[in-house]
């Protein structure tokens, strides 16, 4: 199902969300809950998605990709809800210390199976 040709949030959607204040069970301190951005996938997208921790974002192919050079443009918002811009250089991530924004562009290029999806 595609709901628009832009990137739509879930708050865009089906309405932003207020913040609400809560008390917890621990100490009854209040904590603010917040709205978490989640950016719904479309036809041009390589992945959308996020880690659970409020990181959620999209991959798309940037306009100077090739096919030797693939580039991608991952957008979103971090752990602390600021929003973010990465361009990233699929054969210039570095493994050993690639971040989980990196790690998830370069499963997107592959086309990897995590063997989680619904369908």
């Amino acid at each position: 199902m595609r709901i628009g040709s832009g990137v739509q949030s879930a708050p865009e959607v089906f309405g932003k969300r207020q913040n609400n204040s809560k008390t917890s069970a621990v100490g009854n301190e209040e904590f603010s809950q917040t709205s978490v951005k989640v950016y719904l996938k479309t036809d041009d997208m390589l992945f959308s998605g996020g880690n659970g921790t409020g990181l959620s974002f999209y991959i798309k192919y940037a306009e100077e990709s090739t096919e030797d050079n693939p580039v991608v443009i991952a957008k979103g918002v971090d752990e602390n809800g600021k929003e973010f811009e990465e361009k990233i250089n699929i054969n210039d991530i570095k493994l050993r210390n690639a971040s989980y924004v990196e790690m998830s562009a370069l499963e997107a290029y592959y086309n990897v199976d995590r063997g989680n999806s619904l369908s």
